[in-house]
């Protein structure tokens, strides 16, 4: 889910392109991808699609046509890339949204409720928060609530980095509904855990 406001006009745009193919390229056939923009709307511009030769040809085209406008429907963005994922979701396997935005949403009132579904239905969400315009008590709060990540990235040359490092965790499902249990040694007192 990618930010293409017009606060995103310039560098930070191409950024996002490259940053997108980048994903696109460390991904491999057979896994399944979409691409949701949102600026005064939302638009899905690839639905979940299985990676092919050929998809993959279509949807490299369609990054590099991006163009930055408009306002920051983050809400309506994170609601198309959840309503993606929930297409195709797969109990056993990794259901993810990674979201880049570097601004502050026109109306955050629905992103809380849409982070607690998230969670709800085990779809993580990334966050990428660019530059030093956006609402980062909301975002970082976005992906703590879901269980995905949050980065902050100074400028828009490190996107395409922490796009190949999240996808590289996507590969594999380490665990789930795990349980730790912590077993002190000898005068070691555990006065407090942090979740």
């Amino acid at each position: 889910v990618v930010d293409t406001s017009g606060s995103m006009e310039g560098s930070a745009i191409e950024d996002a392109r490259k940053a997108s193919l980048a994903l696109v390229d460390a991904l491999s056939e057979g896994d399944r991808l979409a691409l949701v923009v949102f600026h005064s709307t939302t638009e899905v511009l690839v639905p979940s699609t299985v990676l092919t030769k050929e998809s993959i040809a279509d949807i490299r085209a369609k990054i590099g046509g991006i163009k930055a406008s408009g306002t920051t429907d983050l809400a309506g963005g994170l609601a198309g890339g959840l309503n993606e994922v929930r297409k195709v979701f797969q109990a056993n396997g990794i259901n993810r949204v990674v979201l880049l935005g570097d601004g502050v949403p026109n109306d955050p009132i629905q992103i809380p409720g849409l982070a607690q579904a998230a969670a709800a239905q085990r779809i993580s969400i990334t966050v990428l928060g660019l530059g030093l315009d956006y609402d980062e008590t909301l975002m970082s709060q976005l992906s703590l609530t879901s269980g995905g990540r949050y980065h902050y990235l100074k400028d828009s040359s490190q996107v395409a980095k922490v796009f190949t490092d999240e996808v590289l965790r996507l590969k594999q499902v380490v665990g789930r509904g795990t349980a730790v249990t912590f077993s002190p040694g000898p005068g070691v007192v555990v006065k407090e855990v942090l979740s």
